[in-house]
């Protein structure tokens, strides 16, 4: 299944969001998967003319367009403050992480993936 239909069909629902066809960034991301298609399941390349997309000014907002939908998802469920305090974690962007209430030094570690769930504690 698409990443695309993935997003429209099954997130939207989850998360009980608008429309995601009437968001701004879904064909920048419609258009960040074909690209990654296009590079990805090529045979062969027999010309260079698909480079072309790659070198215009729109693909920095193709490139950042999965921003958007991480924030297009938290935002939808932060008026009901029903967000995971470390979810998401953007890196790279000063507004960023999204949720920025998060403070580890807040947050106790009560074990460890390696002790396994039947430690007593």
């Amino acid at each position: 299944m698409p990443l695309k239909t993935k997003i429209k069909n099954i997130l939207s629902e989850i998360y009980q969001t608008k429309k995601i066809e009437n968001q701004k960034w879904w064909g920048h991301f419609s258009n960040l998967e074909n690209y990654r298609n296009d590079i990805i399941h090529q045979k062969s390349i027999s010309h260079t003319e698909f480079y072309k997309l790659y070198f215009k000014q729109s693909v920095f907002k193709v490139c950042s367009s999965p921003v958007e939908v991480i924030q297009f998802f938290h935002d939808a469920h932060a008026d009901e403050n029903k967000t995971n305090p470390i979810w998401p974690w953007l890196e790279g962007a000063a507004s960023l992480p999204i949720n920025t209430s998060y403070n580890s030094q807040n947050f106790e570690v009560v074990g460890n993936v390696y002790e396994g769930i039947n430690k007593k504690l």
